[in-house]
């Protein structure tokens, strides 16, 4: 019971435990982790949420392609980075869960098949 309680609440600050350890405590006391819910970057959720209390709609410019989209984010428009230039995306009801770095796509498709001809208009 000594070892739970200092897994719980260490006595030390920089006591390391270890993941396993950590789990098994877990396990003996039928306790799960909280669920977590949709990552989202706190300056994106800040600006969103100021957003919508001022009821205004202006681009906000984000880098963080792993944030997901939430319901608090729909009707906004959001310009996401792509590694070369900001995206400009309109959120919709369609695009809640995604992640933002999938709605901004990072090259553009490759276009095969024919090039344009050179001229050669030489003149003999």
């Amino acid at each position: 019971m000594a070892r739970i309680r200092s897994i719980l609440k260490p006595h030390k600050e920089g006591t390391n435990v270890t993941y396993s350890e950590a789990r098994s405590v877990f396990r003996q006391l039928n306790l799960k982790t909280p669920p977590t819910g949709p990552f989202v970057e706190d300056q994106l959720f800040k600006q969103v949420q100021a957003m919508n209390e001022k009821q205004e709609k202006k681009v906000i410019k984000t880098r963080s392609r792993l944030s997901r989209v939430i319901p608090e984010m729909v009707g906004h428009t959001i310009a996401i980075y792509n590694g070369r230039q900001f995206v400009a995306v309109h959120i919709s009801e369609k695009m809640l869960g995604q992640k933002l770095g999938e709605l901004a796509s990072r090259s553009e498709p490759q276009r095969l098949g024919s090039t344009p001809a050179k001229s050669t208009s030489k003149t003999r």
